[in-house]
């Protein structure tokens, strides 16, 4: 289901712009690419547009996550392995230790590799070449970043949510690939749900499909919908479980809460909040970070009380 060409690629028209001119500049000159940072929140496309550039360039892509390399010399090995014009892919990238992410810097500028062999006094640094490439970085959290790390990528681009637009050519796009058949009511109902995010959107219609095979029904409307947004815990707004116990939680509280302590309450990950959670609830208007912690907006306290509370 993922786009094998930018031009395929639904959504983020000016990135898209962008990658195109790099990318027919880098076959041009039969160079590799400058190095990408692509960051905003999950779901956006990140990895699928590294994949996408790959293909574009005629070059393989090493897909891998921050938190595989727990030493720098595991990183080392992989940077070794490398082609000319080859693509590494790092998902999460502000996950890996200062060590790695210092590894990278000559690696990125100077293609090559620093080593130490040995402990203490003995050790020594041995310095190897490494093919010329690509290195595509993904993170939620690009402030988590170093910065001599951040200041190496040529490109830096923010992916944004997508707007209701793009979220229903794309939904309209797969539904006849699944055969899934909507009404407009229930389409635009997904839409909205969908939180400008394709992979919901995408992981939602597949959930459909599971209910479709199984509903003695040739259509599905608005109606049905909700009836199967409710079994998934999914309320009007597209809002789920945990999204709607967080904002009850700080409607409960007299003062701001702190990210770990909320984290506790709600037995979450306090990055898993940070990341997955908080994000669409701040773009909504409902709630803000302050230095003391989180708190709800009156959006937020309205909207706890006309949907939250109103139907427990």
């Amino acid at each position: 289901m993922r786009p094998q060409t930018l031009k395929d690629f639904f959504g983020q028209p000016k990135l898209i712009n962008q990658l195109d001119v790099i990318v027919r500049s880098a076959n041009s000159r039969e160079q590799h690419l400058d190095h990408i940072l692509f960051h905003g929140q999950p779901g956006l496309g990140k990895t699928t547009l590294a994949q996408i550039i790959a293909n574009e360039m005629s070059t393989n892509c090493m897909v891998t996550a921050g938190q595989t390399f727990s030493r720098s010399g595991d990183l080392a090995s992989i940077l070794s392995s490398l082609q000319q014009g080859d693509i590494l892919f790092i998902d999460e990238i502000h996950q890996l230790t200062l060590k790695c992410q210092e590894l990278l810097y000559t690696a990125m500028e100077d293609n090559v590799i620093d080593i130490l062999i040995g402990k203490g006094v003995t050790a020594k640094s041995i310095r190897l070449d490494i093919m010329p490439f690509t290195l595509i970085g993904a993170t939620t959290k690009p402030d988590k970043l170093s910065r001599p790390l951040t200041d190496r990528f040529i490109h830096n681009f923010k992916l944004e949510l997508y707007p209701d637009s793009e979220i229903k050519r794309l939904l309209l796009s797969q539904i006849d690939l699944l055969d899934v058949n909507l009404s407009d009511e229930a389409l635009n109902l997904l839409v909205n749900v969908s939180k400008g995010t394709p992979r919901i959107a995408l992981n939602l219609l597949k959930r459909l499909r599971d209910h479709f095979l199984l509903a003695k029904k040739n259509n599905f409307n608005d109606v049905d919908l909700r009836s199967i947004l409710e079994e998934l815990g999914i309320d009007k707004f597209g809002l789920n479980t945990t999204e709607r116990a967080l904002l009850k939680r700080l409607y409960e509280s007299d003062v701001p809460i702190g990210l770990n302590s909320l984290a506790a309450i709600l037995n979450e990950n306090p990055s898993s909040l940070e990341s997955y959670y908080e994000p669409y609830l701040l773009s909504l208007g409902l709630l803000v970070r302050s230095h003391k912690g989180r708190l709800l907006t009156n959006k937020g306290v309205n909207y706890v009380r006309s949907n939250i509370l109103n139907y427990e």
